[in-house]
């Protein structure tokens, strides 16, 4: 397993992560 494959992966992770919490907030807001 390459790590830096690995830890690309999951930074993209939290970046989609961000950006869905940030849509649920305009939501609500």
């Amino acid at each position: 397993m390459d790590v830096a494959l690995l830890s690309m992966a999951m930074n993209q992770g939290q970046v989609q992560q961000q950006a869905s919490m940030a849509v649920i907030k305009k939501t609500i807001n």
